[in-house]
């Protein structure tokens, strides 16, 4: 080979090449953990009103150019919108006008009304109200959907806060944009009047009441996704007594548990009044409650498996970030004060008792899933130790969980963006939203999405070095203020 062709490179070792590619990505690594601990240690100077405000106000914007505003939705969030337009514009529930548009509208008491829990309704009023509905404009489903993208950003800004408790200011935030992105609180909560979105804000706020031995206002918060989800009753059921055993003491257990005995009572008096019965089934009637005490061994595990693992509504698929945290769940459960083990035991009671009485899938027209959304939301600060205690401890981890985390906000990105209902029955265990999403947001932008996926992947695992596992000035003074005073009560 000439001289010139070796000064060209042409005769360079293959394993030369290799090492200076090897090196070119390490610094990459390094320059990109250099700049994420460096605004780490920005946002961890912040207050929790300046935190809160960081994670609010971006997730509002995007949900709102997610969010749906007219009639192509679901039915299930289309009844919800059509009360509070029809309370706002004529000043009553009856909804004769729109008899046989919608298969959640039954007669009841001789008057057509929706069959969807009261609270849902209730919480868009002030957004129709601030809309100025009437009877000359018509039905619109816009200000729902403004409710829906309201709702979900301050849940996740709430989540923040108790997050803070468990993490430095800079990893609670971080927690609440997976929380806000990565799971269906993008593509379902936020993108119209679901019951998830207010449930999610409600039981936030109830999380940040457990975390400060606040009975009252956890039952006041529970009491309130009961109006919107009557099983949710075993949330405060579960909360108050394992803080009552925890601190051997009645009152958490009384309080909680009689403040939110307050939106029980409330509900079934909206029902009484709506459909002549006191029960909190309101108008689904027996069927719930048949299923509860009727399902069979093996249709339950049918629903735990497809809530879990269906192409269509599986949590796993649609959020495959969980995937590199689970396995720290034990380390996280013995780290774990008691108000997050409250949380967690709570949010997996509901979840299960939700599939035992009603099929995985939750019905049709949205994407991805909806019924994990209230039990991940009381499980994310569970999932937020399992980062500190085993993610963050190896590499490899922390590369798998950054590359994952992209994964679901792709995920649930192109859900928000790209996929329309198909107004179809459809098999949950062979159909795919996902598939669907890819095939209309075109071969382009999903290539795109992948690439950025496996960019995330080879430049994540690596951050400036200030203590053991990667840790930066932020998380370290946290670690040192948990050793002195602890996670929590």
């Amino acid at each position: 080979m000439s001289a010139a062709g070796r000064a060209g490179g042409w005769g360079h070792h293959p394993g030369t090449a290799a090492r200076a590619a090897s090196g070119r990505l390490e610094t990459a690594r390094a320059a990109v953990g250099h700049t994420v601990s460096a605004l780490a240690g920005r946002v961890d100077r912040l207050p929790g009103v300046a935190t809160f405000l960081l994670v609010v106000v971006p997730l509002l914007a995007l949900y709102l150019a997610s969010a749906t505003y007219g009639p192509t939705q679901s039915p299930d969030p289309r009844a919800a919108a059509t009360t509070a337009w029809q309370l706002t514009a004529h000043g009553n529930i009856t909804l004769d006008a729109f008899e046989g548009d919608n298969p959640w509208f039954v007669r009841a008491g001789g008057r057509v009304v929706s069959d969807r829990q009261p609270g849902v309704a209730v919480f868009a009023l002030p957004f129709y109200g601030l809309a100025g509905a009437s009877p000359a404009d018509g039905l619109s489903y816009a200000p729902a959907g403004v409710a829906a993208a309201v709702a979900a950003a301050l849940a996740m800004g709430t989540l923040h806060l108790s997050l803070r408790r468990l993490a430095p200011p800079s990893g609670a935030v971080a927690a609440a944009y997976v929380a806000g992105l990565g799971t269906a609180t993008w593509s379902v909560s936020a993108d119209a009047l679901w019951p998830h979105g207010p449930d999610q804000l409600w039981l936030a706020i109830a999380l940040l009441a457990l975390a400060a031995g606040r009975w009252a206002v956890a039952g006041a918060g529970l009491g309130l996704v009961v109006l919107a989800r009557p099983h949710a009753a075993v949330v405060p059921l579960v909360c108050g007594l394992w803080e009552a055993r925890h601190r051997r003491a009645w009152r958490p257990a009384a309080v909680v548990g009689a403040v939110s005995a307050l939106g029980v009572a409330a509900l079934v008096a909206y029902n009484h009044a709506v459909y002549g019965g006191w029960s909190i089934s309101g108008g689904y009637g027996s069927e719930f409650t048949d299923k509860l005490v009727g399902a069979t061994p093996f249709r339950f595990d049918v629903n735990v498996l497809g809530a879990l693992v269906t192409p269509d509504r599986g949590i796993l698929l649609h959020s495959p970030f969980l995937l590199a945290l689970i396995p720290g769940l034990r380390r996280a459960w013995r780290a774990a004060p008691s108000w997050v083990r409250a949380a967690a035991v709570a949010g997996a009671a509901y979840t299960l008792l939700n599939l035992r009485m009603n099929r995985f899938s939750g019905g049709v027209n949205f994407y991805s899933y909806r019924y994990p959304l209230e039990g991940l939301t009381l499980a994310a600060p569970l999932l937020v130790l399992s980062y500190r205690q085993w993610v963050r401890e190896r590499a490899w981890r922390r590369r798998m969980l950054a590359a994952l985390v992209a994964a679901s906000i792709a995920v649930q990105g192109l859900g928000a963006f790209a996929w329309s209902p198909r107004f179809v029955a459809r098999n949950p265990w062979t159909a795919s939203t996902i598939a669907e999403a890819a095939l209309e947001a075109g071969g382009a932008t999903t290539a795109l999405l992948v690439t950025c996926v496996a960019v995330v992947y080879l430049l994540a695992g690596r951050r400036a070095q200030a203590g053991r596992g990667g840790v930066g000035a932020g998380q370290a003074a946290h670690d040192a203020r948990r050793h002195r005073v602890g996670y929590g009560r």
